[in-house]
């Protein structure tokens, strides 16, 4: 597997998947993206208490604000892709 950037972190919230498998004796590259589903009810919003942190655009994308953000990480335990990290530093 190689990935771009190695996993989801507190400053890449998206992240390349790249796997090889052999398809009729042939290798083929698997890539997908790994992040924000941009949820319809995004549970990372509905958890998270520090207004401003997660917004939801009215054409449904789901945006993180970190100056906004108070470290409390409910945003992790609300999300079900397990997709938003935090910095322990920040």
């Amino acid at each position: 597997v190689y990935d771009n950037p190695a996993d989801l972190s507190a400053k890449s919230w998206t992240v390349m998947r790249f796997s090889e498998t052999e398809q009729n004796g042939k290798l083929e590259w698997l890539i997908r993206k790994d992040g924000c589903m941009h949820c319809a009810e995004p549970g990372c919003l509905k958890a998270c208490p520090s207004e401003g942190a997660i917004i939801q655009y009215a054409n449904g994308i789901v945006d993180f604000q970190s100056e906004q953000c108070i470290g409390c990480g409910y945003c992790i335990a609300g999300c079900p892709f397990d997709v938003p990290r935090l910095n322990p530093e920040d």
